[in-house]
């Protein structure tokens, strides 16, 4: 009863953003190469909102990801593939 659980936004801005700081990118360079703002990076790793899919492929592009780690992180694992 007092478990919560990590909302799927939440969980893929966590790895998001674990991802970027990774790579060494701060939001403002990760937004110019995704040609996305740095608002909207700091809200997909908030957990705000979340990324188009086409972006989301971008995303592990650029960070040299499997694009299933990022689906992992929306739709836990296992169930991506």
């Amino acid at each position: 009863m007092g478990e919560t659980r990590e909302t799927t936004s939440a969980c893929l801005g966590r790895v998001l953003r674990g991802l970027r700081l990774a790579v060494g990118l701060d939001q403002a360079v990760l937004a110019a190469e995704l040609d996305v703002t740095a608002e909207e990076i700091d809200a997909f790793e908030r957990g705000v909102s979340e990324p188009p899919l086409i972006t989301l492929g971008e995303m592990a592009e650029l960070f040299d990801v499997p694009f299933t780690v990022l689906l992992e992180a929306v739709f836990g694992e296992g169930e991506a593939a």
